[in-house]
């Protein structure tokens, strides 16, 4: 009797892995690669040591030898991984690359140093990016919890005040409680919306969804903008009309509602939308007379996201999952600091691919 099915499995975390892909032939033709190899274990080990126990578990995975795969698994599209090439990459690429030519005129302790240098650089920009991310969803818990509280504090409230015996007076309090527990939970979920994007979920484009989605989301702004009471100006643009990506107008309607809160918090001001369709793009300006942002050229809508917390109680994760978004469309969003006060965001979206 077999019981493979039923036996017991050791249930551990998923290995982090950092591949090394070979993608140069040295000289002379055919010689054994194992020194390079052994090399870059050697330093792989050794940029370890500044990192304490965060990359203790880490393993190299070699891949690409000769141009055959060799690899124990398929590499995925954002996996970590150096690559030793035999010129360097012509456009810009998130890969660590080490020039192979060089490697060969050097000792096997200085092409073990390459080696080494170059995945502690790895273990830096992993470091920042996981330091990134724990800040966001540790940001994005809280608001979260702060839903999820308003939502029960509020039906609480009204559950006490139905079990009252004056019924005619407390149903109207009641049903307030009742809309507002609902408003916190339709508000939610644009979060989730926005964890799922900045989670890897792909979005794909659709050319002909982008003039409907900015259509959508200037007619939600509209809406909202008067409810709020706030000033706005709208030049350009079309009426809503044919099937839109709910994804680009959340996209669009996260920078749109920032425009409107940054304003509130300045009022006096108005906030001003212009669309235009030049050279084969749609572009949406979105200008406000609020307090600003901070926007450089290092940090860039990363910075602003990570900012935003601290001085505005929120996440930012709304325009970080905005960026990806426009960035799946072939597009562009930038920002900057208007000097006569407050903030302006371009949004370029192609209509051609």
């Amino acid at each position: 009797m077999t019981t493979q099915e039923f036996d017991w499995r050791e249930c551990f975390p998923r290995r982090e892995i950092i591949f090394l892909s070979i993608d140069y032939q040295p000289e002379p033709r055919d010689p054994s690669i194992d020194p390079l190899v052994n090399a870059a274990i050697c330093g792989f080990e050794e940029a370890k040591i500044p990192f304490g126990n965060q990359f203790a578990a880490t393993v190299l995975e070699v891949i690409s030898l000769r141009g055959q795969e060799d690899s124990a698994r398929a590499r995925g599209p954002r996996d970590p991984v150096v690559r030793v090439v035999a010129q360097f990459a012509s456009g810009p690429r998130d890969d660590f690359e080490i020039y192979g030519p060089i490697l060969q005129t050097l000792s096997p302790e200085l092409v073990k140093c390459v080696f080494r240098d170059t995945f502690r650089n790895l273990f830096a920009v992993i470091c920042d990016e996981r330091e990134a991310n724990a800040q966001l969803y540790r940001s994005l818990r809280h608001q979260f919890g702060n839903h999820l509280f308003r939502i029960s504090a509020r039906l609480e409230q009204a559950g006490r005040l139905l079990a009252q015996s004056d019924m005619e007076g407390v149903l109207a309090r009641a049903g307030e409680l009742v809309a507002g527990a609902e408003r916190s939970a339709v508000r939610a979920g644009p979060m989730l919306q926005n964890l799922a994007i900045l989670g890897g979920e792909r979005t794909r484009f659709h050319l002909k969804a982008i003039r409907p989605s900015v259509g959508e989301a200037i007619a939600r702004f509209k809406v909202l903008a008067a409810e709020w009471g706030v000033p706005a100006r709208i030049k350009g643009g079309r009426e809503p009309g044919g099937e839109s990506d709910p994804h680009l107008v959340h996209a669009l309607w996260v920078i749109l509602e920032n425009a409107l809160q940054a304003q509130l918090r300045r009022p006096g001001g108005a906030v001003e939308v212009e669309i235009t369709e030049d050279s084969n793009r749609l572009l949406v300006r979105v200008r406000d007379s609020g307090p600003g942002i901070d926007m450089d050229a290092v940090s860039g809508i990363r910075g602003v996201a990570w900012r935003a917390e601290s001085f505005a109680g929120r996440t930012g994760l709304g325009l970080s999952a905005s960026s990806r978004i426009i960035e799946a469309y072939r597009g562009r969003l930038r920002g900057r600091r208007v000097p006569q006060g407050g903030s302006e965001f371009l949004v370029e979206l192609p209509l051609e691919i």
